[in-house]
């Protein structure tokens, strides 16, 4: 598919029709169900599903366990973006978290960690340099990762980083790359002592990239 940086108006109604209609070029339903399937093998799990959509992916989900499925144009019309901060108010916690949004899902962070103390996350993330030209992604991104243009090793680095802020350790397990257009991203998360936490902290390397992060306010 070409990319979204075209101006031409036909080429970006043609994508945005391909995702109202949930194409398996635009979502990557059997990729993701392949990795879903490598790295969850356990039963009787809490899941929940941001931005579900169709479903694709909510059947692979409930051979594990129970799943909660939530998706703005579909069924219950939930916003994720709002609705996980109402999770944490009611002190919910999942075994396994799929963010699989169009846009970027970086509002999830770091926030989301509290919903989960040991378990899995599967992360969509678009590359912003092929799929959104725009200079105010430029400055989401600077803000959030500290990098207008991150490379997957900028967003591993971050997640880890997020991960960090409510004492969770990242494991990056693996990375999908879709089209040259997307990431798909799968963590091992778990929830750490104070004491690990300075091990985890120094062997990572985070405070490095904490301060390159916070570069940009001074």
């Amino acid at each position: 598919m070409r990319s979204n940086t075209n101006t031409n108006n036909g080429t970006i109604s043609t994508n945005k029709k391909r995702k109202r209609e949930y194409s398996d070029s635009i979502h990557h339903p059997q990729q993701k169900r392949k990795q879903i399937k490598k790295y969850i093998t356990e039963k009787d799990l809490n899941i929940i599903e941001y931005f579900s959509g169709e479903g694709n992916l909510t059947e692979t989900y409930k051979r594990h366990g129970n799943v909660e499925s939530f998706d703005i144009d579909n069924g219950n019309k939930e916003d994720s973006f709002l609705l996980f901060h109402k999770h944490i108010y009611e002190k919910k916690k999942y075994n396994v978290i799929d963010l699989d949004g169009y846009g970027f899902p970086f509002k999830f962070f770091p926030d989301i960690f509290l919903l989960i103390d040991t378990g899995w996350m599967f992360i969509t993330w678009p590359k912003l340099y092929v799929n959104y030209p725009q200079n105010y992604r430029k400055i989401n991104h600077q803000c959030y990762l500290g990098i207008e243009n991150p490379s997957i090793d900028n967003v591993t680095s971050s997640l880890k980083s997020w991960g960090m802020c409510h004492w969770r350790e990242v494991e990056i397990l693996n990375v999908i790359e879709f089209n040259r257009r997307i990431w798909r991203v799968c963590i091992k998360v778990e929830k750490i002592s104070p004491n690990k936490f300075n091990k985890v902290y120094e062997r990572e390397g985070l405070l490095k990239s904490i301060n390159n992060q916070l570069a940009i306010f001074r």
